[in-house]
């Protein structure tokens, strides 16, 4: 089986040979990507923020990934991500299959 054809159908599989991030690995660029786009460094994520990252992650439809991703995490109900809740929103985002090494 031709290796490119295999990994374009395969979610997070690169096509320039490079390998795959481990769970940890890819859990820490999420993570890492979301702290930065914390724009006024709050410690809060909002939805444009959110929104923001999802965007440059190439999602189709950032706006609504951004607002499960903040329901999904939300424990407290007060329409933002903090640092405790992060966890909950890095995973949202992994179980998605974006392509983090590019």
């Amino acid at each position: 089986m031709a290796r490119g054809k295999f990994a374009s159908k395969v979610p997070n599989v690169p096509k320039n040979g490079m390998t795959a991030p481990t769970t940890e690995q890819a859990e820490q660029l999420i993570r890492d990507l979301l702290k930065r786009h914390d724009t006024d460094q709050n410690g809060l994520l909002d939805k444009a923020e959110v929104q923001r990252a999802f965007d440059q992650l190439g999602s189709v439809f950032p706006s609504y990934r951004a607002y499960r991703g903040i329901k999904m995490a939300d424990d407290n109900g007060d329409g933002v991500v903090d640092m405790y809740e992060l966890e909950k929103l890095v995973q949202y985002v992994k179980n998605q299959n974006y392509n983090l090494t590019n």
